[in-house]
């Protein structure tokens, strides 16, 4: 792709995850440009966010254990990106803890 400004450059959506300053779960994702979408649950990004947010929607439930928690990523990132023939298939799952 090519940034603004004419120059060769690419197009991110970054996922920034983490926990605040009382060890609470902060989730943030941004679109190409810029905007930020916070959420309490999940967020997703790039050119499978639609179907991602289906399938995050359907297996995610608050207070989930560390392992059902894992699972539920990996299975929306599967049924995701099935649906997305532009999408990668490699995917990191990081579970985060205080």
């Amino acid at each position: 792709g090519r940034a603004r400004g004419g120059g060769p450059g690419y197009l991110v959506e970054p996922v920034v995850c983490g926990l605040d300053r009382r060890g609470r779960p902060y989730l943030c994702a941004q679109d190409g440009l810029g905007a930020r979408m916070e959420a309490a649950t999940f967020v997703v990004a790039g050119t499978a966010a639609t179907s991602l947010y289906g399938a995050a929607e359907a297996l995610f439930e608050p207070d989930l254990e560390s392992a059902a928690l894992v699972d539920a990523a990996c299975g929306a990132m599967a049924a995701g990106l099935d649906r997305d023939c532009l999408a990668g298939r490699d995917v990191v799952v990081h579970l985060v803890t205080p």
